[in-house]
């Protein structure tokens, strides 16, 4: 082959391969798998606004349509017209005030409406005997369209409903208003009945005196459906609404059923000095939600050996505590025996939310919450977020003294800080070992001289792998001790006291009483 000939035969070749090079470029830029796609139009998510605005008459004219007729009720605003600072009673007298309830918001809602006594004090009558003016006072109320015409109208209009006004402070109508229905006008009636006689017939110097006011209250109502049915907010519950030691006492001692009650603070209330077990009892099998609504419940002792508890949850009910501080303290005088709690729950489950649990008992076995399985074999149960728990002595115990129930805390974005330990956990003294423990800190901190402090009592045994206390700590939980302690010679665990391995001076081992073979594990997730 000449030299003109390979030269050719590459120019070809070279011919060749761009020309497969160009069509693979092609074929590359040209070729696709099928495809397809639908985009939907977008939802609109908001949340459902629940709003009751109360407006009161202050017309002159009867006409309940002008929108001038009307002006909204605040804190400030006084629904009945006083003459000199003070509404007059005597028989047959009639005094009337019209609100007019109305949906601002865009969910239904039912609502009550009741008078409220604040305080009252007692008067004398001409026959030297003391009285309180609210049992010789009717209060009613109805629906009106328009004013009443004489007394005998708006009292025969209320007369089915009417109480003592002493008695009207639990009152609960359940009545609703959906979103964009006319407001409802309702009438308010308080009068003296014409056949009271002297008994409410005060000496001039020692006359009765009543603070009362109106509570509106609304919860929501099943009118809105979701995707199965409006039924999602059937359980939801007007507030009972308390103002008193009292008035509390006499609403809990009236719940025999597990259906959901919630109680409403309306003033600060103050415990009595009295030597009960406890101030404040949950009944069993009770559903109780109370709201304390940026008030106080706050006791103290004066003995000096109380086993008290300020407020008790009962066997298998459940307490929900929110908005507000528990507060308790006394003196004590260091026993043992004696158990001086703000809360203690026995078999039952305790809820906090956005509260402070305070106990300020300097000594003994004290504590704001205490958690105890109790000899039977029902659970103890503490769930408490967003919260604050401060105490003297402890913050929280748990206290594993049954054979079969568990003692269980479930702690998130609280903040425990105490005098002897945030976090107490005690197992029992002598019998089975299977009283557990679980105890679970999210996001928690705890700060005391000793964090967490395990009191082991316990003589009997426990079983390898079955461990009766359990600790797991989560996310950003950090225990901060201000004390510090040894580590003693022998292991813990051998069942020497001191330094829980791994957490020096934040948890610490105690086998002062026990045997000191309790199974203790600690699950550290953070």
């Amino acid at each position: 082959m000449t030299k003109k000939q390979k030269s050719a035969k590459r120019s070809f070749i070279s011919s060749v391969l761009v020309l497969c090079l160009c069509f693979t470029m092609f074929v590359g830029t040209t070729f696709a798998w099928y495809n397809d796609s639908v985009t939907s139009a977008r939802n609109k998510i908001v949340a459902g606004s629940l709003e009751m605005v109360l407006e009161k008459y202050i017309g002159t004219d009867g006409d309940f349509s002008k929108t001038t007729n009307w002006e909204t009720v605040t804190d400030q605003t006084k629904i009945f017209n006083e003459t000199d600072g003070a509404l007059t009673f005597e028989p047959g007298a009639v005094q009337v005030a019209y609100v007019r309830v109305k949906n601002a918001g865009d969910l239904a809602f039912k609502y009550s409406l009741a008078a409220k006594v604040y305080e009252e004090k007692a008067g004398t009558n001409q026959e030297n005997q003391s009285f309180l003016l609210s049992d010789y006072l009717k209060f009613g109320k109805a629906n009106a369209s328009e004013p009443y015409a004489t007394r005998e109208a708006a009292i025969s209009a209320v007369s089915a409903n009417a109480t003592k006004l002493k008695d009207a402070t639990l009152s609960a109508d359940g009545d609703y208003l959906a979103k964009g229905v006319n407001p409802v006008i309702v009438a308010l009636v308080v009068y003296m009945p014409s056949d009271v006689g002297n008994v409410a017939n005060p000496q001039p110097d020692k006359k009765p005196e009543i603070s009362f006011g109106l509570n509106a209250i609304a919860a929501q109502y099943t009118i809105e459906s979701d995707s199965f049915s409006n039924t999602y907010d059937a359980s939801a519950v007007i507030p009972e609404t308390v103002g008193d030691y009292a008035s509390i006492s006499t609403l809990l001692s009236s719940v025999s059923t597990t259906e959901p009650v919630t109680i409403q603070l309306t003033e600060n209330i103050t415990v009595p000095n009295d030597a009960q077990k406890s101030a404040i009892t949950i009944p069993a099998n009770a559903n109780v939600t109370l709201d304390l609504n940026g008030k106080t419940i706050s006791g103290s002792r004066t003995d000096q050996k109380p086993s008290y508890a300020m407020i008790n949850v009962g066997m298998n009910s459940t307490l929900t505590i929110e908005n507000g501080t528990v507060e308790y303290g006394d003196p004590g005088d260091g026993s043992w025996s004696a158990y001086r709690n703000t809360i203690s729950v026995g078999r039952g489950t305790l809820v906090v939310k956005n509260a402070t649990i305070i106990n300020t008992c300097p000594t003994g076995i004290s504590s704001a919450i205490d958690i105890l399985t109790n000899t039977g074999p029902e659970d103890a149960k503490l769930i408490i977020e967003d919260s604050t728990v401060q105490s003297q002595r402890y913050g929280i115990r748990l206290f594993g003294n049954s054979p079969n129930g568990t003692a269980i805390l479930e702690m998130k974005n609280t903040t425990v800080t105490a005098g002897s330990a945030a976090l107490m956990l005690q197992q029992s003294q002598g019998g089975s070992n299977n009283t557990p423990i679980v105890a679970t800190l999210t996001d928690s901190t705890l700060t005391a001289p000793r964090g967490v402090y395990l009191w082991d009592c316990n003589t009997v045994a426990g079983t390898s792998g079955e461990e009766s206390i359990n600790l797991i700590l989560k996310g950003s939980t950090t225990m901060s001790a201000t004390g510090t302690f040894s580590d003693k010679a022998a292991a813990i665990a051998a069942g020497a006291d001191g330094n829980y391995p791994g957490y020096a001076n934040q948890i610490i081992v105690d086998y002062s009483t026990g045997s000191g073979d309790t199974n203790f594990k600690v699950t550290d997730n953070r």
